[in-house]
């Protein structure tokens, strides 16, 4: 995983098409204004979580942060690429691919899958639920997901971004 800040650094200097080539995994993208309600043993610590905020020049000023924020805006990147297979874990373990340390997600939560071009979601039997764009997942079901699908993990809030939708989002808010 990557923080958004080094994202922001690296859309400046690539177009569109060259940053696809280097980066073409999607992304989830959490962006909080209550931060995340943090579980008790995961087995390991959050992903990263970063402050966004205006510099005096109004370039971002982006610091890594655990606790409680000031105003501006808190933004997680959670970059879909599998490690071992075409299938990756999201939960609140440190066993899982994408780790997101919130009570209300279960250890294995989700799973997410990249098939020829396309985006898949499933629930894990998690005791939360999940859901994309408010519709409830069925246990061990997949569901596809298209670019600014809103996905709830428990009481997690996520958009879904494919690589071009991603920088293009990055390049309108932190760069033109």
């Amino acid at each position: 995983m990557m923080a958004i800040g080094a994202y922001v650094n690296i859309i400046k200097s690539l177009t569109e098409r060259e940053f696809c080539k280097h980066h073409p995994h999607p992304v989830m993208l959490h962006e909080a204004t209550d931060p995340l309600q943090p579980t008790e043993d995961t087995e390991g610590e959050t992903i990263d979580r970063l402050f966004i905020s205006r510099g005096p020049d109004g370039e971002p000023v982006l610091t890594r942060t655990y606790g409680p924020t000031g105003p501006g805006q808190l933004y997680t990147v959670y970059v879909l690429k599998p490690a071992r297979s075409s299938t990756l874990s999201i939960g609140c373990s440190a066993r899982c691919e994408i780790q997101i340390n919130d009570q209300s997600l279960s250890k294995i939560h989700a799973l997410f899958e990249a098939r020829e071009g396309r985006f898949f979601l499933c629930d894990n039997g998690s005791t939360s639920g999940t859901r994309i764009n408010d519709e409830l997942l069925r246990t061990r079901e997949w569901s596809e997901v298209a670019s600014g699908d809103r996905i709830s993990l428990g009481t997690v809030e996520l958009t879904f971004l494919p690589a071009e939708n991603f920088y293009r989002l990055v390049r309108r808010l932190f760069i033109d």
